[in-house]
């Protein structure tokens, strides 16, 4: 849960702050990505540069406005790269034109040397710079491989603040979203205790997200704040987005469901004599109708049989 400690830190990062890095995990769902989403709406309103980075491209069919995600965050200086070799180069140059405004670089070779071949200059970027770093579904900063490894510097120097829905240590602040229904939910509250305003875009993924996580408002997880917070979203006027995979399951489920009464419907139990229309008695049920064999009856009067009188049969001189 979100204390005034934390908030007051997160108040003076967040004005401070001229650019914001915002950090996804690389298996981040739709909670994590509409939270994203979110904070990159809200503070592009508040006049901040924000990147949105993830170690994995990003695709959903639930949130928007997560378009342009990048893979890397090593974006802001040009590098130009050659074969060097220090015998065949004699000086590198630049100058400015006056007239066009362009930069142009120089790169003269020794006499006798061919000059620098076009197709083996490669451009490149490198580098950034951030005044705070976003973290959100982040386990742990080795998990995000390339967007950490070799910018180790950067999570050092960098004031970081951490989203995780159990909580972690990587951050200088660890928000948990433990005691809410999401980390959406989490994310809300605390826009609201900042008072930073978001767009109805933005509204209609944090519902999203709401109603993934409580399954639609049917689980223990949903509180009274979960439906506060679910009155606000749609009073500022979100829709209820109900995800193209999850409309298929159902349509799956109610298939199955319908053929399995169906075939209730066609079965026969053993214990009766009939089949309904289309259906084939079993072989069990057709030789429990085979009629049973008569067993040759006694005769009268004689042993073994039912009006037997054995006085009958004896001989008198």
């Amino acid at each position: 849960m979100l204390d005034q400690a934390q908030l007051n830190t997160i108040r003076n990062y967040l004005e401070q702050a001229r650019t914001i890095t915002l950090v996804i995990g690389a298996d981040s769902n739709v909670d994590v990505l509409a939270a994203a989403a979110t904070f990159f709406d809200a503070f592009k309103a508040e006049g901040k540069e924000v990147v949105v980075a993830s170690p994995r491209a990003i695709t959903s069919e639930v949130v928007s406005g997560l378009t342009d995600v990048a893979t890397e965050i090593g974006n802001q200086n040009l590098v130009v790269s050659f074969p060097y070799d220090e015998t065949a180069v004699d000086k590198v140059s630049y100058h400015i034109g006056e007239e066009t405004n362009q930069f142009f670089l120089t790169i003269k070779p020794k006499k006798g040397h061919e000059p620098l071949q076009a197709d083996e200059v490669s451009f490149a970027y490198a580098g950034v710079e951030t005044d705070l770093v976003v973290l959100l579904g982040v386990s742990s900063l080795e998990s995000l491989e390339q967007l950490y490894f070799g910018y180790e510097d950067l999570y050092k120097k960098t004031p970081k603040i951490s989203f995780t829905q159990s909580g972690s240590h990587i951050g200088d602040i660890n928000i948990s979203a433990t005691g809410y229904s999401s980390l959406s939910e989490c994310v809300l509250v605390l826009l609201n205790s900042l008072n930073i305003d978001f767009s109805v875009e933005s509204a209609t993924n944090l519902l999203s997200a709401i109603d993934l996580e409580t399954e639609y408002m049917r689980s223990l997880k949903a509180t009274a704040v979960t439906f506060e917070a679910v009155a606000q979203l749609l009073r500022m006027g979100a829709r209820r987005v109900r995800p193209q995979q999850q409309q298929q399951e159902q349509v799956q489920r109610h298939t199955k469901k319908e053929a399995v009464q169906r075939g209730r419907e066609i079965e026969v139990p053993l214990s009766t004599g009939t089949a309904t229309s289309g259906t084939a008695p079993s072989k069990k049920h057709q030789l429990s109708k085979k009629k049973k064999k008569k067993l040759p009856s006694k005769k009268k009067n004689q042993p073994g049989g039912l009006n037997y009188d054995p006085s009958k049969n004896i001989s008198r001189s």
